[in-house]
């Protein structure tokens, strides 16, 4: 651990961090905000076809089944990956899916309705996947090693996410003379938030604030964990075999190991 993250705590001047983390709420309900909201849009698309009338529905349910099966997955990747890398791959996966609906909103899908229909579901299924599941779950995992505030922070930006997509879908509507020039502004909207955070995100840790709790929280785990193997593979170097340890992550193979070890090591009752 680098001994930055052992001296005096810095302070969030100017609450610079705080604001930072509600931006982030606010891009991490984005997607389930801008594709309800945006109903005006799809019915314009899907005029004269049976789903006109009902969009919202089928908006509300492409969005919320994928959040019901990725829980598993979620937390897979909660072992498997940090959570920097987490949240910069989900946001870059959210701007590649806003892109493509962008384009989506800019061509003419007049004889091609049903397609797409298929394709708009699809690629909100595939936005809350990366952004109800991944993204808020690591945003979370995130605000938990900062003060107790930073997490309400969050939240409040979550509960602004509505108030900004409302504003900007009723701005996109009065400059555009059609519901898809609309929503092609609307989307853009949606992804300038998602670079801003992106960016924010990987500068994060040059402010001194930030920086202090994630090398306290994010790379302590990191540091102890090599510290620890280290520890083991010096203790295995006996005279009588070099056995290495077992490579599974799980504590009971870790405690099997030092049971067996410490029988080695201990002396034969005479």
């Amino acid at each position: 651990m680098s001994s930055k993250s052992v001296g005096a705590k810095p302070t969030d001047r100017y609450n610079i961090i705080y604001i930072v983390f509600i931006i982030l709420g606010t891009a991490s309900t984005l997607p389930v905000h801008i594709f309800y909201t945006a109903s005006s849009y799809y019915k314009a698309k899907l005029k004269g076809t049976r789903y006109e009338h009902v969009i919202e529905n089928y908006l509300m349910l492409a969005y919320s089944l994928p959040t019901l099966f990725m829980g598993v997955i979620n937390l897979m990747l909660l072992r498997s990956f940090d959570v920097r890398k987490r949240l910069a791959f989900s946001v870059i996966m959210l701007i590649i899916f806003f892109t493509a609906t962008a384009i989506l909103a800019k061509l003419d899908t007049t004889k091609w309705k049903m397609t797409f229909f298929i394709l708009s579901l699809t690629i909100i299924s595939l936005n809350s996947v990366f952004g109800s599941t991944i993204y808020q779950g690591s945003l979370f995992g995130l605000a938990s090693i900062f003060p107790k505030e930073y997490a309400q922070a969050l939240i409040t930006g979550q509960a602004l996410a509505g108030v900004f997509t409302a504003i900007v879908n009723i701005l996109s509507l009065i400059a555009s003379h059609s519901a898809s020039h609309s929503g092609v502004a609307y989307f853009i909207c949606g992804i300038i938030l998602l670079l801003v955070s992106l960016i924010i995100q990987l500068l994060l840790k040059k402010n001194a604030f930030a920086r202090y709790y994630m090398e306290l929280n994010l790379e302590y785990d990191t540091y102890q964990r090599k510290k620890l193997l280290s520890h083991e593979d010096e203790f295995s170097e006996t005279d009588e075999e070099h056995e290495r340890v077992p490579n599974e992550d799980s504590r009971i193979y870790r405690i099997k190991h030092i049971i067996n070890k410490l029988s080695i090591l201990s002396p034969v009752d005479g």
